[in-house]
C-alpha cells in the first residue's frame, strides 16, 4: 500500500507491508499512521555526511546492489533508515536556513547513551554563533556554516542553552536538524523496536544536578 497526497506544497507518501515488523504501530495517529520507517535528506557530500553519522551517532551506511546512484542510506538500530540524496543545493526550508527554524528530527537512542552522545558532540562540534533569528545572515553564508550544535527552540531547549552554554540540537554539514531523545527498551534483547521514551526535561535534570555537584553530565 503505497497512497500519497500533496499538503500545503509538501509530498508525503505511506505504504506499509503486507507484515508490519514488531513496534511499527506502537504509536499511531487517529489516521492509522505508524511510526515513520524512512526519512529523506538532501546532501552537497554523500561520503562527508556517512562520516558525520558515522563519527557522532554511530550509524552504518547500508550498501547493496539495489541502492541507486547518489543515495546514501545510513541504518538505525530498530530497522529505520536515513536517506540522502546527492544535490547540488539543499532545500531552502531546512532547519539550517532562516526563517525555517523549527523543523527538526528526533532520534532516539538508549537511555544510558544520551549524554555519552552529546559529549561526543560538544567536544568535536562548534556551537552555533547565536539563534538564527539574530544573525540575519545570507543564504550563502547558512550553507557555508559546519555541521555545530545549537539552539533547541523548546522550552528545554532554551533551559538547557542558559545552564550549559550548548545546545541539544545539532545540524549535519547541510543544515538539517536533529536531536536525541532517550529510549528504554522494553524487552530484555535491547531491542529500541518497542521501548519507553525519557524526555527531554527528565535529562535536563539530571543536566542540573550534574552541574551542581560540579561534574560534567
Amino acid at each position: 500500500m503505497a497512497p500519497s497526497g500533496i499538503c500545503a506544497g509538501n509530498q508525503y507518501e505511506f505504504w506499509a507491508p503486507a507484515q508490519m515488523p514488531e513496534g511499527a504501530m506502537e504509536i499511531a495517529t487517529e489516521e492509522k499512521v505508524g511510526r515513520i520507517s524512512h526519512a529523506v535528506y538532501g546532501s552537497r557530500d554523500l561520503a562527508r555526511t556517512a562520516a558525520f553519522f558515522e563519527k557522532y551517532c554511530g550509524m552504518e551506511v547500508e550498501r547493496n546492489s539495489k541502492t541507486a546512484e547518489g543515495t546514501l542510506i545510513l541504518r538505525l538500530r530498530a530497522g529505520a533508515r536515513l536517506v540522502y540524496k546527492l544535490v547540488d543545493r539543499v532545500d531552502e526550508r531546512i532547519a539550517g536556513h532562516s526563517p525555517w527554524w523549527d523543523m527538526h528530527t528526533a532520534l532516539t537512542v538508549r537511555e544510558e547513551e544520551f549524554f555519552p552522545n552529546y559529549r561526543r558532540m560538544w567536544d568535536g562540534l562548534p556551537e552555533e554563533a547565536g539563534p538564527k533569528e539574530n544573525l540575519n545572515d545570507s543564504r550563502e553564508k547558512e550553507d557555508a556554516f559546519p555541521a555545530r550544535t545549537g539552539l533547541h527552540r523548546s522550552p528545554v531547549g532554551y533551559k538547557w542553552k542558559e545552564i550549559y552554554q550548548r545546545g541539544d540540537e545539532f545540524y549535519d554539514w547541510d543544515g538539517h536538524a536533529f536531536h536525541f531523545f532517550g529510549g528504554i527498551p522494553l524487552k530484555n534483547d535491547g531491542s529500541l523496536a518497542l521501548y519507553e521514551g525519557k524526555e527531554q526535561e527528565e535529562y535536563l535534570r539530571e543536566l542540573a544536578e550534574s552541574l551542581k555537584k560540579g561534574a560534567r553530565p
